[in-house]
C-alpha cells in the first residue's frame, strides 16, 4: 500500500506542482505588471506637477 501510494505520489507531484505554479504566477505577472504601470504612471504625474 504505502510503496503503491508513494509511486502515484511522485507520478502525479510533478503535474500538481506544474498546475500551482501556473495557477500562482499568472495573477503574480499581471498582479507585478499593473503594479509597475500604476508606479510608472504616479511617478510621470508627480514629475509633471
Amino acid at each position: 500500500m504505502e510503496n503503491q501510494e508513494n509511486y502515484t505520489g511522485k507520478k502525479t507531484s510533478p503535474v500538481t506542482i506544474g498546475f500551482a505554479w501556473l495557477i500562482v504566477s499568472i495573477p503574480l505577472m499581471y498582479g507585478i505588471y499593473f503594479t509597475a504601470l500604476k508606479a510608472a504612471a504616479l511617478f510621470t504625474v508627480v514629475g509633471a506637477k
